[in-house]
């Protein structure tokens, strides 16, 4: 029998987070998109099929139907690469807040076709380096890249097509939880998303940066760039913490606001209560309206900082090992002059 996707919402809402998209699968909903009010991240719900709900994309705007894609990167005719920036992993064994000592290492080749190149191959090899710090959470990660979606499934890797899908030049990084976990730890999945973004985003900085580093010698603008992309990072995060300070400021006035009226209500009896109680609403829908573009403010925020820091991690890593390789291959020359 499938979930109740009335109370679904209703339960997400109640825990500030937002369904931003239902994703479908035979008519069926099999993954919600999900804005977490509260950390300025994002969440990808799976459900199972037993407990899918059918869903028409034609009666929600918001739906969309996703497409199985059968793309492989395995076999990609070009040389691997023998780059390897170490990856920490994310530690939930210890506590959620801690690192292992524990190095994974993570090696993808990369195509001279540049924006040629198909997407989802693109993506593909991205998300199978960027997975490698969640070996030992019950979180997964996933990565949108326009209308296409890459899902990591333990060891596995399913690449969607969102159909239809309206929106372009976005990225997003969105944590992957089954549904049941996700119930049974649903008053603690603001602390953990929290605690887990910030270890993940400066493991990606740290070996972008050093990517980008490794070359700065050899192309004298590199050393501007990475001071820029410093900068505009400490920006994003100064800019991101001010959204989450203004969240919480309406979700106090909104609690504010409420025991104030109660303690009116249990006063005042008839005429006057009916009074106090068309205050107490306009009061409540206002703050909504404020919550609603706070929250809206932040998802544009966040979506400029994931497309961000997924260039940043991919450029990065892209020419790093192309210019390894080249200079790899001047000193092969080197060798038979």
């Amino acid at each position: 029998m499938g979930i109740d996707s009335k109370k679904l919402k209703k339960t997400l809402e109640k825990n500030h987070i937002m369904i931003l998209e239902y994703f479908c699968i035979d008519g069926d909903c099999a993954m919600l998109k999900c804005f977490l009010a509260k950390t300025c991240e994002y969440i990808l719900i799976y459900i199972p099929s037993a407990l899918r709900f059918e869903l028409k994309t034609t009666d929600v705007k918001n739906a969309y139907d996703l497409q199985d894609l059968d793309e492989t990167t395995d076999n990609d005719d070009y040389s691997k690469s023998g780059k390897m920036p170490d990856m920490d992993t994310i530690d939930e064994e210890k506590s959620v807040n801690s690192y292992k000592d524990m190095i994974s290492k993570y090696q993808k080749s990369i195509t001279l076709d540049g924006n040629d190149e198909p997407v989802p191959r693109k993506l593909k090899r991205q998300i199978d380096r960027l997975k490698q710090p969640f070996k030992r959470l019950k979180y997964e990660l996933s990565i949108q890249t326009d209308k296409y979606l890459s899902v990591a499934f333990d060891d596995d890797i399913t690449m969607f097509k969102i159909k239809d899908y309206p929106h372009e030049n976005i990225r997003y990084i969105m944590y992957l939880v089954n549904i049941n976990d996700f119930i049974e730890k649903i008053e603690d999945i603001d602390y953990q998303i929290d605690i887990i973004k910030k270890q993940f985003y400066d493991i990606i900085k740290k070996v972008s940066l050093s990517n980008l580093e490794s070359i700065s010698d050899q192309i004298s603008d590199y050393k501007n760039v990475i001071q820029k992309i410093k900068s505009k990072k400490e920006e994003y995060e100064k800019s991101i913490a001010d959204y989450i300070d203004m969240y919480k400021g309406c979700i106090s006035k909104e609690k504010e606001v409420i025991n104030l009226f109660k303690e009116k209500l249990e006063k005042e009896i008839g005429t006057k209560k009916s009074t106090i109680e068309m205050e107490y609403n306009k009061k409540i829908n206002e703050i909504y309206k404020t919550k609603v573009e706070v929250i809206r403010k932040g998802v544009l925020l966040s979506n400029k900082y994931h497309l961000t820091i997924l260039i940043l991690e991919e450029t990065s890593f892209d020419n790093s090992v192309m210019i390894e390789r080249v200079s790899n291959n001047f000193n092969l020359l080197k060798q038979i002059i």
